[in-house]
């Protein structure tokens, strides 16, 4: 059995990306940060909606504009 997990120290490991200084505050910004470079220069429709996506009235509009939204 898989179980999934986001953390940052995993998926920075999983992507390649030091994160030599886990949850220390410098050093998980520093990871996080190249983890978005890496989703910005790998998959710029990826990053778009994560732009986008950061704006709470987007999301509210997004949610809706539909007839369903499951999340």
């Amino acid at each position: 059995m898989v179980i999934a997990t986001f953390r940052l120290s995993s998926v920075a490991l999983a992507n390649d990306v030091a994160h030599s200084q886990a949850h220390d505050a410098m050093g998980d910004v520093t990871a996080m940060l190249d983890l978005c470079r890496l989703a910005r220069d790998r998959s710029s429709d990826v990053w778009q909606r994560f732009v986008r996506f950061s704006n709470r009235a987007a999301v509210r509009d997004f949610v809706d504009s539909g007839d369903c939204f499951s999340f």
